[in-house]
C-alpha cells in the first residue's frame, strides 16, 4: 500500500484489502493509525498519539532509508517493509509499504523451539537416570584415583605400585614402566620399552592420542579411558589418570592406569539386567491391562442376565472405572518410558471412550498440555476424571441435546498441575457441600484428590458446573 508523509492511506492493492478485511472506502485517505493501528480502540489517545509504538515511518521520513518491522495484527504476525519514495527535489512524497504475512513462519519457529526444549528435557531425564545407576561406580573410581595419586607421590620411582605406572615423553616414547604394566600387557621389560604409545593403543583409541596430549599441555592433567592391545592381540580396557611432570631434563607424562576389564563386564551385565527388567515390567503392564479387560468382559456377561436398570448402571459405572485404570497400563505398555504417562493423550482417550460408552452427542473439548505424570498419580486421577465425566453425561444435560464438556490442564513453572473439568449443563445446587455430599461419585472424587493425589479440589456452580484440581506429581524425579 502507499502512505503520504502524514500517514494517510492513499492506495492499497487487492491483497492488502483482503488481508486487513476492511472496506477500502472506510480507510482510504485516513491516517493508518486511526484505522489499523495499535491504539485504534484506545479512547485515551487522540490524533498522532495513536501512532503505533513499533512504527518506524518517522525514522524512514528522516533518514529516507528503507525500514522493516514485525507487528501483530488481529491473530497474525506481519512483516512490514517501508520504502520512502522521493520526489525530484529529494524529499519524501509518499511511502510504499510491502506487507508479508509471516504467521506460519513464526509458528513453525515456535514449534521448533518446543521440539528442541522437549529433546533437552528427555536428555536431562535420561542423564539423571544414568547418573543414579552409576553413582556408586563413579564414587569408587574417584576414591581409587585418589589412592593411586597418593601411591605415586610416595613411590614414584619404586616398582611396587599396584597399578600400571608409566612415564613417557610427548612423542609417546616410554621412559619408565613398572612390573604391573608388563604383566598386564604380556610383554617382557625389554619388549615393552621398545614400543611406543601409538603401538600399544588399540585403533579405536590410538586416533585420540594427539587430542589427549593437547589436553595435557593445556591443563596439566587428564582422566580418560583407553584400550590397549596385549602381546597376544587381546584388548585391555584401562582407565588412566595422567599428569605432566619432569623426568630429568625431559618434560614428560606420568600415567597411572587401572585395568577395568571386570568393570566393563559388570556394566554389560547391568545393561542386560536393566533391559530384562524393562521387558518384564512391560509384560506386567500388558498382562494387567488384559486382566482388567477380562474383568470388564465378565461384568458385561453378568449384565446380560440383569433387568434392573439401577443394577445395570452400577455395573456400567464399574466397567468404566476399570477401563480408566486399564488405560493407564495400556499407555505404559506402549510408552518408551515405563514410569510415566503423558496426561494429554490419556485424558483424550479416556474422555472419548466415555463419550462412546454413553452414546453422547454432547461436544467435547480436551485442551491438555503434554505433561508427564507418574503411575502413582495418573491412576487415581483417571478415576476422578471418570467420575466427573460420568456424572456430567448422566445428569448435566437431561432433556438436552446440545452442550459442551471442557477438560483443560497445564503445568506452571513450579511444576504444579492445574486440571479443570467443566460443563455448561443444568448445574448443581449452590449449597452443595463436597465434604458431606450423598453422591457416591463426588465422594470418590474428593477422597481420591485429597488422600491419594494430595491435591486441592474446588467446585463452582455458575453457568453449569466446574471442578478445579491443583496438585504436584510427587512420583516423578525432579528435573536437573
Amino acid at each position: 500500500m502507499h502512505l503520504d508523509p502524514e500517514y494517510k492511506i492513499i492506495y492499497g492493492n487487492k491483497a492488502y484489502w483482503k488481508l486487513i478485511n476492511i472496506p477500502k472506502e472506510d480507510i482510504t485517505g485516513r491516517p493508518c493509525y486511526e484505522t489499523v493501528g495499535e491504539y485504534v480502540g484506545d479512547p485515551a489517545k487522540t490524533g498522532k498519539e495513536k501512532i503505533c509504538s513499533f512504527c518506524r515511518i518517522a525514522e524512514a521520513l528522516e533518514s529516507k532509508n528503507q525500514v522493516e518491522i514485525e507487528r501483530p495484527f488481529q491473530d497474525r504476525i506481519l512483516k512490514v517493509t517501508t520504502v520512502p519514495e522521493l520526489d525530484d527535489s529529494g524529499e519524501v512524497c509518499w511511502f510504499t509499504e510491502v506487507i508479508e504475512d509471516i504467521t506460519k513462519r513464526r509458528r513453525a519457529e515456535e514449534e521448533l523451539i518446543k521440539a528442541h526444549d522437549e529433546l533437552e528435557r528427555r536428555v536431562d531425564e535420561r542423564t539423571f537416570e544414568l547418573g543414579i545407576a552409576n553413582e556408586d561406580l563413579e564414587h569408587e573410581i574417584a576414591e581409587r584415583t585418589r589412592m593411586e595419586e597418593e601411591n605415586v607421590r610416595t613411590a614414584l620411582m619404586l616398582d611396587i605400585a599396584p597399578n600400571a605406572v608409566t612415564v613417557h615423553d610427548f612423542e609417546g616414547r616410554f621412559l619408565y614402566a613398572n612390573q604391573r604394566t608388563f604383566d598386564l600387557h604380556g610383554y617382557s621389560r625389554d619388549e615393552f620399552m621398545s614400543l611406543t604409545l601409538l603401538e600399544i593403543d588399540a585403533p579405536v583409541t590410538a586416533e585420540l592420542i594427539a587430542s589427549r596430549m593437547q589436553e595435557l599441555r593445556e591443563h596439566g592433567e587428564a582422566t580418560f579411558q583407553v584400550e590397549h592391545t596385549r602381546k597376544d592381540g587381546s584388548i585391555l580396557p584401562m582407565e588412566v589418570y595422567a599428569r605432566v611432570t619432569s623426568w630429568g631434563d625431559t618434560r614428560a607424562v606420568l600415567s597411572i592406569a587401572t585395568d577395568i576389564t571386570e568393570r566393563k563386564k559388570a556394566e554389560g551385565h547391568l545393561k542386560h539386567a536393566l533391559l530384562e527388567k524393562e521387558t518384564l515390567l512391560r509384560e506386567l503392564y500388558h498382562r494387567t491391562k488384559n486382566n482388567m479387560q477380562v474383568i470388564t468382559s465378565l461384568l458385561g456377561l453378568q449384565a446380560r442376565g440383569i433387568d434392573d436398570k439401577k443394577t445395570l448402571q452400577i455395573l456400567e459405572d464399574t466397567k468404566n472405572r476399570i477401563h480408566s485404570m486399564a488405560l493407564v497400563h495400556e499407555k505404559l505398555y506402549k510408552a518408551k518410558n515405563l514410569s510415566k504417562v503423558f496426561l494429554g493423550d490419556y485424558v483424550k482417550d479416556l474422555a472419548e471412550a466415555l463419550m462412546k460408552s454413553h452414546n453422547s452427542k454432547i461436544a467435547l473439548c480436551v485442551d491438555v498440555d503434554k505433561i508427564p505424570v507418574s503411575i502413582d498419580t495418573i491412576t487415581p486421577l483417571g478415576l476422578v476424571i471418570n467420575e466427573l465425566m460420568t456424572n456430567a453425561l448422566k445428569y448435566a444435560f437431561l432433556d438436552r441435546t446440545k452442550g459442551e464438556i471442557i477438560i483443560k490442564a497445564s503445568l506452571d513453572e513450579s511444576e504444579n498441575i492445574e486440571l479443570t473439568f467443566s460443563d455448561n449443563g443444568i448445574g448443581m445446587p449452590e449449597d452443595i457441600n463436597l465434604d458431606r455430599t450423598g453422591s457416591l461419585g463426588l465422594t470418590i472424587v474428593r477422597t481420591l484428590v485429597v488422600t491419594q493425589i494430595k491435591g486441592k479440589l474446588e467446585m463452582k456452580t455458575q453457568n453449569g458446573t466446574s471442578f478445579t484440581i491443583r496438585f504436584k506429581d510427587k512420583g516423578l524425579p525432579k528435573r536437573i
